[in-house]
């Protein structure tokens, strides 16, 4: 969605691969694809999204459907994007989104995200990650 913000940071080709991988995140994350968001992610996977109290890991991804419809509309933009040894990336990101919240009306939030991605046999995928909210 906001592929041309990307090109304002200097990137290597592996940061730009992985920023293409977070844009792909919000897509399908708006689309509702739920096979297509779980492999995004890596088996070991260890996070603490805003919302959860404790980390959580991939089968509390699993166990929570994506809602299509759920996500209106997003901005996405990039603050850092570091490769690390070819092999891992950290993300780390500001997102503004519209979303329907769960009493059914339209919400405004903005997320501070910090992704770490690595590259595996496979292509790059979500090892660590942490969100906070705007204050």
């Amino acid at each position: 969605m906001n592929a041309s913000i990307s090109h304002r940071l200097k990137m290597s080709a592996a940061e730009r691969a992985v920023w293409l991988q977070e844009e792909s995140y919000w897509r399908i994350r708006r689309s509702g694809d739920q096979q297509a968001f779980l492999k995004l992610w890596d088996e070991r996977f260890s996070g603490w999204p805003p919302a959860e109290p404790v980390p959580i890991d991939k089968d509390a991804i699993r166990s929570h459907p994506l809602a299509k419809g759920e996500l209106l509309d997003y901005r996405l933009e990039p603050l850092s994007v570091r490769e690390y040894g070819g092999q891992v990336v950290i993300t780390l990101y500001r997102v503004t989104w519209r979303v329907i919240n769960q009493q059914g009306k339209e919400q405004s939030d903005s997320l501070r995200v910090t992704h770490t991605w690595m590259k595996k046999p496979n292509g790059w995928h979500i090892i660590g990650g942490m969100g906070s909210t705007e204050t």
